[in-house]
């Protein structure tokens, strides 16, 4: 079994070399790892251009992206690499996520017992300040007037496997030929739900599983995006998710995106700033009209009234 290794990196060096130390000492090792450097100004550049050269039985590719395409721009140009690869899966992870010492190798002799050929991607589970974050691994939840993305429950985890949905990119094996059938991760989306809509394709061509046993670690806080640019992102591509492959559910997408964060019950019970409301009718009025990428005024750094 050969895997390929997808790392998007950005101005976290740190994070990024223990990283990669830790894909180096796999009791399985990847084949290849592709870090896709999406235009870090921290040493990144010169630390990486320094790795590739160095001796070691892992094929090294290193992308600089000349500027910052943001977590879909980069899977998607670390995944269009990986097609010229010769490997069976391609591994995605965050560049802060490290992985158990053997959890390639757990991933893929555990896998076999699911015994089902219609297996599209395998997943790890994620473990958050030592506890198991059951926000990267999530269910389609269909009702009557709305669609919902219902996270695994944590018992679910001390079996051998489970069948699922969405994975996030952290931990996340696709196959290759998947990935050949399906194309590439919007890139356009900048952050946010790009790995939900990718998975969202997989999930119509085969069968995602997660092994629990198979670890990584990801102690991360988590990234509030109330009233901050972020939110922008978060309300367009869900909704734009959402169209594309659940049409009949966008009116409720809306309605119920419009409620939580425009209204001002919003406002009220979640303290949404006015600032904030008005940048998230944008983003619905942008997912409607299909406008993606970069918002000109919503980015990076943009700072709430």
């Amino acid at each position: 079994m050969k895997v390929a290794v997808v790392l998007v990196t950005y101005n976290r060096i740190e994070c990024l070399k223990k990283a990669i130390s830790r894909y180096e000492s796999q009791t399985l090792l990847p084949c290849c790892m592709i870090i896709v450097d999406n235009a870090s100004n921290d040493g990144t550049y010169e630390y990486l251009d320094s790795w590739k050269n160095e001796n070691s039985r892992i094929d090294k590719i290193v992308i600089h992206n000349e500027k910052n395409l943001g977590g879909s721009g980069g899977f998607y140009t670390g995944l269009k690499a990986s097609l010229d690869v010769e490997c069976d899966y391609v591994f995605l992870a965050d560049d802060d996520a490290y992985p158990d010492a053997e959890m390639i190798k757990t991933l893929f002799s555990n896998a076999k017992i699911i015994n089902d050929d219609s297996t599209a991607a395998i997943c790890t589970s994620v473990i958050n300040h030592g506890k198991i974050d059951i926000s990267h691994r999530c269910r389609i939840k269909k009702g009557m007037f709305a669609i919902s993305l219902s996270w695994v429950p944590e018992s679910e985890y001390s079996r051998d496997y489970f069948k699922l949905d969405i994975v996030t990119f952290v931990g996340a094996a696709i196959k290759k030929e998947i990935i050949k059938q399906i194309g590439m991760p919007i890139k356009d989306y900048f952050i946010y739900y790009d790995d939900t809509e990718y998975f969202m394709r997989i999930s119509k061509v085969g069968n995602v599983y997660c092994i629990p046993k198979s670890v990584m670690v990801h102690d991360t806080d988590a990234i509030q995006s109330i009233n901050s640019w972020k939110g922008y992102y978060d309300t367009r591509n869900w909704i734009d998710a959402v169209k594309r492959h659940y049409g009949r559910y966008t009116y409720y997408a809306v309605f119920n995106m419009y409620i939580r964060r425009c209204s001002i019950l919003a406002a009220v019970l979640k303290k949404r700033s006015r600032s904030y409301r008005n940048m998230c009718v944008s983003a619905i009025n942008d997912a409607r009209n299909g406008v993606l990428g970069i918002n000109e005024k919503y980015r990076p750094g943009y700072k709430m009234d």
